[in-house]
């Protein structure tokens, strides 16, 4: 759906004048400009106007519509995938190898040989590593 066409099925949807829709607009287009287009985890070739208009169109009552689409401009995040992948780095690197150095460290009760518990970290790194990349 062109952006003219998804711009009119939202201004239909939320029965906007054209004061709200030339007011929604600027905002509509920062949100798309800034996440939503580049965001991969949606149907290929879809836009956010004509995303948000689909999704909005679900609600049965104006007052519904009014809901979601206040959740969508107040409230809803956009996480994209770098924005992921660091966040991941910095987990990893702050938290989790931590948490992996403190579990593989010698107990008193049982000494492990420094070698072993090497590699049992190195397997624990790597595991996470994996988990942490969705493979």
């Amino acid at each position: 759906m062109r952006r003219e066409l998804a711009e009119k099925l939202l201004t239909r949807i939320m029965d906007w004048g054209t004061d709200v829709k030339a007011a929604e607009r600027a905002v509509l287009e920062a949100f798309a400009a800034y996440k939503y287009d580049e965001y991969q985890q949606y149907a290929p070739g879809r836009r956010f106007l004509e995303s948000l208009a689909l999704w909005l169109r679900q609600f049965e009552t104006l007052e519904e519509r009014q809901i979601a689409y206040d959740f969508v401009r107040r409230r809803l995040v956009f996480i994209s995938d770098s924005e992921i992948n660091h966040l991941v780095e910095l987990a990893f690197s702050t938290i989790v190898r931590r948490h992996l150095i403190h579990k593989t460290e010698p107990r008193r009760v049982c000494r492990r040989p420094f070698s072993l518990r090497e590699w049992f970290y190195d397997r624990q790194e790597a595991e996470t590593s994996l988990l942490a990349r969705g493979a």
